[in-house]
């Protein structure tokens, strides 16, 4: 398998479109699109809110995994070619490895830390599917003004084909929040783990999410690319 970033694959315009692959001078502006979209609709963040602590955790982490240079990338309506339209964050994982490691600033970050590992946990992906490497969709986000347009979609199509050309046998992707689940059901991701939202207590046994809705949860996904 290889990690060439396939940049032909991702760049090919789309109704109105470019696309591109991020790089340092991109990370910024990245990460402010990631701020005032996908966090401010994120339903745990919704339920917790989002504070200074909690920004700076995440990313931090971002911006670790966006130096591995796994190929995430973002699109750019045509006709404003320096605005973000969405964004795709790719993480390879790699059996045995893992991000740096950081102390995390805000209290929260622990818990959902916590909890990602614990949803993780339920469903090794390299020892049940045999992998030693596998990529993850990490965070898609879609600018408010660019919604309703099959973009999100399209993301995701780019992806799994740059991923398939690459040699993959597979691609995870942690849900948590319903609208894109429902792209992943349709791109044919299917549920391996869930854990829902108000599993986790704080030691007094009160929710540690705050006001997350007691249906709420986040689903660990798999498509299967060959």
């Amino acid at each position: 398998m290889s990690n060439n970033t396939n940049s032909d694959v991702v760049s090919k315009e789309w109704n109105g479109f470019g696309f591109k692959l991020i790089e340092k001078t991109d990370y910024s502006a990245v990460l402010t699109h990631l701020e005032q979209n996908f966090l401010q609709d994120e339903p745990l963040h919704q339920a917790t809110g989002l504070t200074t602590d909690r920004l700076a955790d995440i990313s931090e982490k971002i911006t670790d995994i966006l130096e591995l240079g796994h190929g995430s990338f973002y699109a750019y309506p045509m006709e404003e070619p320096t605005q973000i339209a969405a964004v795709m964050i790719i993480w390879i994982h790699e059996k045995g490895k893992d991000l740096p490691p950081r102390e995390l600033r805000s209290p929260l970050s622990v818990i959902i830390r916590n909890a990602i590992i614990e949803l993780k946990e339920k469903y090794n992906i390299h020892e049940q599917r045999n992998v030693d490497t596998f990529p993850e969709l990490f965070i898609i986000s879609t600018d408010k003004d660019f919604r309703g347009k099959g973009l999100a979609t399209e993301m995701y199509k780019k992806a799994i084909l740059k991923l398939k050309a690459n040699g993959y046998k597979i691609v995870s992707s942690t849900f948590t929040n319903p609208l894109s689940r429902k792209i992943g059901d349709k791109l044919g991701f299917k549920e391996v783990s869930r854990l829902y939202s108000n599993d986790s207590k704080n030691e007094d046994g009160s929710s540690a999410l705050g006001e997350a809705a007691n249906d709420h949860f986040v689903t660990e996904t798999v498509l299967d690319l060959e």
